[in-house]
């Protein structure tokens, strides 16, 4: 029990130590809302394919979401070294904001499956950036050893609490409401994360 109490004790200092910083606190913010739209925009994509074709659809998007970002990670890390980060977070999350706007008009509208696919891919490959600038800004951010060292397991932590948080708001708005919702749900959190990146 004094363990538990012991790791929770040094989560809280973590936080806190990130939180002063208010450039750190903005990007965990950002990342915050960025993890939270992408993985509850992955759940209505699969529920979305899963109503459109059943087991093999959601396969074959899943496949064709993971395998055009895994080829570009590489490249896409790479653009954190050419460009300001600040602009690569900005962008990616514009991107993503605005490819999951198009997706919920799509929906909406029961435009042709494959348009709803192909935003959801395009989504993914805008999300390939963000996560390798981000890590990449951090230590500009922090002014001593410690708060980077803080500020890395804050991004740890919001990214486990992301994925159970991103699917689990997607669910609740999925019994209520319908995909599409779910979609402009996602646009919104990557706004968010927009306008925290902005004011860096």
């Amino acid at each position: 029990m004094g363990r538990i109490a012991s790791h929770f004790r040094e989560s809280g200092q973590a936080f806190a130590s990130v939180f002063r910083n208010a450039n750190l606190r903005r990007l965990e913010i950002a990342w915050t809302a960025s993890a939270i739209g992408h993985w509850g925009l992955l759940v209505a994509v699969s529920v979305y394919a899963y109503g459109q074709g059943g087991e093999g659809a959601v396969g074959i998007v899943f496949l064709l979401r993971l395998v055009p970002a895994a080829l570009l990670a590489p490249f896409a890390g790479v653009l954190g070294d050419r460009y300001r980060r600040e602009r690569v977070l900005l962008v990616s999350v514009l991107l993503r904001s605005g490819l999951c706007v198009a997706a919920a008009a799509f929906v909406a509208a029961d435009a042709p499956a494959p348009l709803v696919y192909l935003f959801a891919i395009l989504t993914s490959i805008a999300n390939a950036p963000f996560k390798s600038a981000q890590a990449a800004l951090t230590p500009t951010l922090a002014t001593t050893p410690n708060e980077l060292t803080a500020a890395n397991a804050v991004a740890s932590t919001v990214e486990s609490l992301a994925f159970f948080t991103g699917p689990a708001l997607a669910g609740v708005l999925l019994a209520l409401t319908g995909t599409d919702v779910v979609f402009a749900v996602a646009a919104a959190m990557f706004g968010i994360a927009a306008l925290f990146v902005l004011r860096i």
